[in-house]
C-alpha cells in the first residue's frame, strides 16, 4: 500500500486526531472524483454538516487533499471559517498555509489580469 492510498491517509488522520484528543465523528472520501471539482458528494456532505454546526474541525492530511484548485481551497477555507469550523492538517501550520494560499491566489489573479490586457 502506498503512502498516498486512501486507507493510509485515513490511518494517519485517525492517529493524529487521537493524539490531539479529538473525537472523529465521520470520515469522508471522494475516491475517484477529481479534486478540482467543488461539487464532490463527500465535500458537499462535509460542508452541510459544518453549516448545521455538527463539526468543529475538518482534518485533512494536506490542503491538496481538500482541493486541487487554489481558488477553491481558499473558498472552502472561507466557508469553513464562516461556519466557525477550524481546518487542520497533519503536518502544516494553518496560518502559514492560509497566507501561502492567499498569496498564490493573488499572484495568479495578477498574472491573469496582466495577460488579459
Amino acid at each position: 500500500m502506498s503512502d498516498e492510498s486512501i486507507e493510509c491517509q485515513l490511518t494517519g488522520l485517525r492517529a493524529h486526531a487521537h493524539l490531539q484528543g479529538w473525537k472523529v465523528v465521520d470520515e469522508v472520501t471522494d475516491n475517484g472524483v477529481s479534486g478540482l471539482r467543488g461539487d464532490r458528494p463527500g465535500l458537499e456532505r462535509v460542508l452541510s454538516a459544518c453549516k448545521r454546526g455538527e463539526v468543529a474541525i475538518v482534518l485533512v492530511q494536506r490542503l491538496d487533499r481538500l482541493s486541487r484548485s487554489t481558488t477553491l481551497t481558499v473558498e472552502l477555507m472561507d466557508a469553513l471559517s464562516a461556519c466557525g469550523v477550524r481546518l487542520a492538517t497533519i503536518n502544516h501550520d494553518e496560518a502559514a498555509q492560509r497566507t501561502q494560499i492567499r498569496m498564490t491566489r493573488h499572484i495568479a489573479q495578477s498574472i491573469s489580469l496582466h495577460q488579459d490586457s
